[in-house]
């Protein structure tokens, strides 16, 4: 195993441009010179994949979490944790989350309670081939990690959840996709269930949305001023041209207003959103095509303002003839700036990472690009990035990286500076 004292910072290398100048600067062809950035977070035999991360304010650091075959291979995976400093420094780890037995875990998610410190992970549980649950694991200020307890068993597939933690009950809600109806004929449904803060569930699962069609990949958000959850998903009512919806629910998980369809236009996938508290306003990303399938992918935000109940969209990145897939996004309260990362395929074999900032330049309104620039862009598979903001000028972005793929794919990571500099460095 081998896990660096420090990762590697990278500065912001573009200067400011208006939103049209920014959703147009695709990467050069041929390829920029490739800039094998980063450092490893985690770096040993079989696979480590599917990174998520969050910034825990109490103890001013970062949790990155991640599914790791390393003692079980691909049939029983494990999900493993490692702490880092706000400047990239290693703290401490890898620490089990969940592993033993002889159940697989997958695709693991993370809320921090700012409170004391503990983080909230959850993540699939394959019961069997056909039966996957959601079990999460509640890890007490810094460990030990408590005994993984279920949090959706029925007997169909629960995957892809996500949690979001309510600062005023003090508890948290986990949201997922549920196969709901026979094997030939069912479909996929969004359910969320509440979780105390010892862990302890509370009340049994609510339909988030169950119409006909298929509803997928949820994400979840609380809105702090409202006290209320804000959940997206992708809804396949015309399944080559998947919409996004989202739906409010107050703390005890009643519906709050109607179901609100986000986009409206193209073909939308993979949301990430972020609630940002200073001018109470929340930003999803997310994955559009254009024209439908098979135009290229391109990556979007919206800007939704509960402060004045106005909201507006715009692209981050067309890099036409390129995808761009996979965007995350933090915000960043010490520059108001929204920080987004995505992947873009510059080849099958070769995807690479990329980042641009989204800075407020007054409330209620949008923006100063700064971007895109490249985090890495190795002639090796650089993807699946995930960003968190700390208290500084900085962000941590993490991705799947296969510069030692003979090896399996390790966590890599880099802290983005959000300063003026032009010169990459190490922050210290």
């Amino acid at each position: 195993m081998k896990v660096v004292a420090c990762i590697a910072a990278i500065a912001l290398t573009c200067g400011a441009a208006s939103p049209s100048a920014a959703s147009t600067n695709a990467p050069p062809s041929p390829k920029a010179p490739a800039a094998q950035n980063g450092s490893a977070i985690i770096a040993r035999a079989a696979d480590q994949i599917n990174p998520a991360l969050v910034y825990s304010p109490l103890v001013d650091h970062y949790i990155v979490v991640w599914e790791d075959a390393y003692d079980g291979g691909a049939s029983k995976s494990d999900i493993i944790a490692g702490f880092f400093d706000t400047r990239g420094a290693y703290l401490s780890g890898p620490i089990d989350i969940a592993s033993g037995g002889d159940h697989a875990r997958h695709r693991p998610n993370l809320v921090a309670n700012e409170g004391n410190a503990d983080i909230l992970t959850v993540y699939e549980y394959d019961y069997s081939a056909s039966d996957i649950d959601v079990y999460a694991t509640l890890l007490l200020n810094n460990g030990p990690a408590k005994t993984e307890f279920p949090v959706a068993i029925s007997n169909a597939k629960e995957k892809f959840p996500v949690v979001a933690r309510n600062t005023i009950s003090n508890e948290y809600l986990v949201v997922w996709q549920q196969w709901v109806g026979d094997v030939e004929f069912g479909n996929w449904d969004i359910y969320g269930r509440r979780v105390s803060a010892s862990g302890a569930l509370l009340g049994g699962a609510v339909a988030i949305t169950n119409s006909i069609s298929n509803q997928i990949t949820p994400q979840v958000s609380y809105i702090a001023s409202r006290n209320q959850y804000a959940v997206m998903w992708a809804d396949k009512a015309v399944p080559s041209y998947p919409r996004l919806y989202e739906q409010r629910f107050d703390a005890n998980l009643n519906k709050v207003g109607d179901q609100i369809n986000s986009t409206g236009f193209g073909a939308n996938a993979n949301p990430n959103m972020v609630y940002n508290a200073v001018e109470d306003e929340y930003a999803t990303v997310f994955e559009n095509t254009s024209y439908g399938p098979p135009d290229s992918v391109d990556n979007y935000v919206l800007l939704t303002s509960l402060a004045t109940g106005g909201g507006f969209g715009l692209p981050v990145s067309s890099p036409d003839p390129y995808d761009a897939i996979q965007p995350d996004v933090a915000f960043n309260a010490a520059t108001r700036s929204y920080a987004i990362v995505w992947e873009l395929i510059y080849s099958a074999a070769d995807h690479d990472i990329f980042m641009a900032l989204m800075e407020k330049i007054r409330d209620n309104a949008c923006c100063r690009w700064i971007g895109p620039a490249i985090v890495t862009n190795s002639e090796y598979w650089e993807g699946n990035p995930a960003v968190a903001s700390g208290a500084g000028r900085s962000s941590l972005v993490v991705w799947e990286d296969g510069r030692n793929v003979e090896n399996g794919m390790d966590i890599y990571g880099a802290v983005i500076w959000h300063g003026k500099s032009f010169v990459p460095r190490v922050l210290r």
